[in-house]
C-alpha cells in the first residue's frame, strides 16, 4: 500500500476538517520514477560547446488502484487538497520506504473508468497523477 499525508483543503468528506493532516492509504498499480534535467547548451561555431546546468528535478507518475464508493470519494479529496502545489508525503513502498516530500506538477486529474458494475457509486475509477520530489 502507498500512503499519503496532506492536509485537507478541498471537497472535504464529512466529519473532515479543513487544515488538518489527513492520512490515505491506497494502492498504486504502477509509479514510474524519472528524472528531468534543466540545462542551456550554447556551442560556438569551432564546435566548442559550454553547457550550463541549472537543476535537475525527480518526478513519479504514479497510477492509483481503481477505487469506487467510499474510497473515491477519499481519492477526490486528496486529489482535489493537493491539487495547486501543497506540498505532501508520500511513501510509495510500503513501511519499508521513507516519506518523500512531494508537490504536484500535473495539471488536474481525470477519472477513467475501469470496470462498470452498474451504477455511480458502485463503478470502478483510476486516475493518474505527477508529483515532484520537493
Amino acid at each position: 500500500m502507498t500512503t499519503f499525508v496532506f492536509t485537507l483543503k478541498r471537497s472535504l468528506l464529512p466529519g473532515s476538517i479543513a487544515d488538518q493532516q489527513h492520512e490515505l492509504e491506497i494502492g498504486a498499480t504502477n509509479a514510474v520514477r524519472a528524472r528531468h534535467v534543466e540545462k542551456t547548451e550554447k556551442r560556438a561555431r569551432g564546435g566548442a560547446t559550454e553547457t550550463l546546468y541549472h537543476r535537475a528535478d525527480v518526478e513519479w507518475a504514479v497510477t492509483f488502484e481503481p477505487v469506487n464508493g467510499v474510497r473515491l470519494d477519499e481519492l477526490i479529496e486528496f486529489l482535489d487538497s493537493t491539487e495547486s502545489g501543497e506540498p505532501f508525503a508520500m511513501q510509495l513502498y510500503g513501511t519499508e520506504s521513507t516519506m518523500t516530500s512531494v508537490m504536484r506538477t500535473d495539471n488536474g486529474y481525470q477519472l477513467s473508468p475501469f470496470m462498470a458494475v452498474g451504477g455511480e457509486r458502485t463503478d470502478y475509477f483510476q486516475t493518474q497523477i505527477s508529483v515532484r520530489a520537493v
